[in-house]
């Protein structure tokens, strides 16, 4: 018989953390568990276990499927600076803090379905995604078709204030598959 264990795991700690856009899994301490490197995870815990979440989380996905019998995923969004879970143990004596900071730089990002192993090839429009600001801005995009050497302009994009990451949805401009180079630039008004 092999046995095996997973540290990090434990009935008092029951909880597998994932970054969302890499897969990643995110190895917590459970004295003082935090998460700094993302701003979308998976959270997988038994189905029994509610998490409460701070304000300043977005729940994305509330039923992600897990391998693990009995556990269920929660698709994850830090939508301000900081944030926190509350993670009761399974025998509801304990409670877990789980402090959520994002520290890096926020850019705008693509998101989209990709081929595997390629990572700038999308299978579809991706979307662009712009992340939180503090006063109304104007956002001038330019769409390069690589091949044509075509370039769509699309002037003055207005974001508005928002803690929000917004979404630009990029299929009204590429409507057919080629290879695009986005280029942007913003302006605060």
């Amino acid at each position: 018989m092999i046995s095996w264990k997973y540290d990090g795991v434990t009935s008092d700690f029951p909880c597998l953390i994932f970054d969302a856009w890499t897969g990643e899994h995110l190895t917590l301490d459970p004295a003082k568990p935090s998460i700094t490197r993302t701003e979308e995870v998976i959270c997988f815990t038994p189905k029994e276990i509610q998490l409460n979440l701070s304000d300043g989380i977005e729940i994305i996905d509330s039923c992600v499927p897990s391998s693990l019998r009995g556990w269920l995923g929660k698709h994850l969004r830090l939508i301000t600076n900081n944030s926190t879970i509350v993670l009761p143990s399974t025998n509801k004596n304990i409670s877990h803090l789980v402090t959520w900071q994002f520290f890096l730089d926020k850019k705008p990002i693509l998101t989209g379905i990709k081929l595997k192993g390629k990572n700038n090839t999308y299978l579809g429009t991706p979307t662009l995604w712009y992340p939180p600001v503090n006063e109304k801005t104007n956002l001038k995009i330019s769409i390069h078709n690589l091949s044509s050497r075509q370039i769509i302009q699309i002037n003055n994009q207005e974001l508005q204030t928002s803690y929000k990451w917004q979404a630009i949805q990029l299929n009204q401009w590429i409507t057919q598959p080629c290879s695009y180079e986005l280029r942007f630039y913003t302006q605060q008004q």
